[in-house]
């Protein structure tokens, strides 16, 4: 009885086992054929992905116009909303790689003619119009940018025109006050002084004064804004004052301490 119990226990074990390898051999089949019908479906959606870039390379100079053969607007519009058509559905089967089942490419059908051909040409006024406004947005930067470039060349060439000639001046009124003898007045004074005599002590101490209207200028304004343009001349001429009068302090006081 315990040789034949163990002799059954043995086959029990035997079958058990030859059935796991069925089923992993099964399995195993499986998956490989899964792996083949994957790559397969692959391989079938570049071919017609290549076919289609193929067709439309060919088909481009009637698409694009840049063949002899005339035809009409409609017609090549109808032949881009096609291509279009093509197109998307190549890249959709791309995407869609484990996919059994896929739709066929859409036809066209007679009814659709006019929206495919109204679609089209609206893409096509809309490309054409962003590409004119991308255009004149770039003209129009580029006049700006030159204007201002201009108009900064310009402003710098007037600045050191200016201090040319202001550094001539103010020697030329230095050497005026060093042969008479020429000095500044007071703050205290200055502010007793009109603004033309405060103009005039400047320049004869060798400081060009600017501010004042021309008398020509000064008959063609305002009593009101007359004033105040004087008075703010006044002003300016006053704070170039004190700031010669401190610098000339300063350097007196180093002067001092160099002699003692």
């Amino acid at each position: 009885m315990a040789g034949a119990a163990r002799a059954f226990r043995r086959a029990v074990l035997h079958g058990l086992l030859l059935l796991a390898v069925q089923w992993s051999r099964a399995w195993l089949g499986l998956a490989h054929r899964g792996d083949r019908l994957k790559r397969w479906v692959v391989r079938q959606a570049t071919g017609e992905q290549n076919a289609l870039q193929e067709k439309a390379r060919t088909e481009a100079p009637v698409l694009f116009g840049d063949s002899d053969l005339k035809l009409p607007d409609e017609t090549a519009l109808a032949l881009r909303a096609r291509a279009r058509r093509r197109a998307d559905w190549a890249r959709k089967r791309l995407d869609l790689h484990t996919e059994d089942v896929l739709e066929d490419i859409p036809a066209t059908l007679e009814g659709d003619r006019a929206q495919d051909v109204e679609r089209e040409g609206n893409l096509i006024r809309k490309r054409v119009e962003a590409k004119r406004a991308k255009e004149r947005q770039e003209a129009e930067l580029k006049a700006t940018t030159s204007l201002q470039r201009q108009l900064r060349r310009k402003e710098e060439k007037r600045l050191q025109a200016e201090r040319w000639g202001s550094t001539k001046e103010r020697r030329r009124a230095e050497r005026m006050a060093q042969s008479h003898g020429v000095e500044l007045p007071s703050l205290e004074e200055a502010h007793r002084m009109s603004v033309v005599q405060l103009r005039d002590a400047l320049w004869n101490a060798g400081y060009p004064a600017r501010g004042l209207p021309s008398p020509a200028d000064a008959r063609q304004l305002a009593p009101e804004e007359l004033k105040e343009r004087l008075q703010r001349a006044k002003v300016r001429f006053l704070s170039q004052l004190s700031h010669v009068l401190l610098k000339a302090k300063v350097k007196g006081s180093l002067e001092d301490d160099d002699w003692s």
